[in-house]
């Protein structure tokens, strides 16, 4: 038989074609899984970042915002009508009553203790002065606003004396001002009285000024109910 010229090249096997449509389907999808791991990682690190972002400092206004947020859930719990009673009540610049409704309102971000500015006893006794018992007063006013709120009342003296003696003083003059707050209707139960006499100072004792800061009492914000 006469060749023909025509060249009949052999038919591929079909184990070929199957590689050949194949492989473009593996690299396809090897690229889909390489993107999606990155997105995932991207993701992880996001999270990471956001959870340190109070610690931080790296976004002041979302630290703050948190702040915010805590304090507007430790005083959720309020009377209206007691706290409508607030607004007749002229409250000191910088008193203890004043400074707590700042910090309520999230106005300041102290560390939640309140110095009482014009409270005054007698000389080495728990007597509270005549007329200096204003800001205790506006104090169970607070309390009576917002009844989900437990504080402590801090007692603080200078060095000077018995060291003993003057943790005694500090004590029983935090618990004249609780006295007198359950005396205005506080629970007494949402109330602390711990004195520290000259266990904590903020000043110097080297000068009479700084004794005069440190004889003092505080109010702090406990755990609410």
């Amino acid at each position: 038989m006469i060749p023909n010229n025509q060249d009949h090249s052999p038919e591929p096997p079909k184990g070929g074609m199957m590689m050949k449509w194949m492989l473009p389907l593996v690299v396809l999808i090897g690229v889909a899984y390489y993107f999606s791991k990155t997105e995932g990682c991207s993701n992880v690190h996001t999270s990471s970042f956001d959870e340190q972002e109070i610690e931080t400092g790296d976004s002041i206004s979302s630290g703050a915002d948190k702040i915010k947020a805590a304090v507007s859930t430790v005083f959720q719990k309020m009377d209206e009508g007691a706290k409508k009673a607030l607004e007749g009540i002229s409250f000191t610049a910088n008193s203890a009553g004043a400074n707590m409704l700042a910090y309520i309102n999230g106005d300041i971000t102290s560390d939640s203790t309140f110095i009482f500015t014009k409270l005054s006893f007698q000389t080495g006794s728990a007597a509270i002065e005549s007329g200096s018992g204003e800001e205790v007063d506006n104090l169970a006013s607070i309390l009576k606003a917002y009844p989900g709120v437990n504080v402590e009342i801090q007692g603080h003296t200078d060095n000077i004396g018995d060291a003993a003696v003057n943790k005694a003083l500090s004590q029983a003059r935090a618990e004249a001002v609780k006295a007198r707050l359950v005396d205005r209707g506080i629970d007494s139960n949402r109330l602390v009285a711990k004195g520290y006499g000259d266990e904590e100072p903020i000043a110097t004792n080297e000068t009479e000024e700084g004794r005069r800061e440190n004889r003092r009492v505080q109010v702090k914000i406990r755990k609410g109910r």
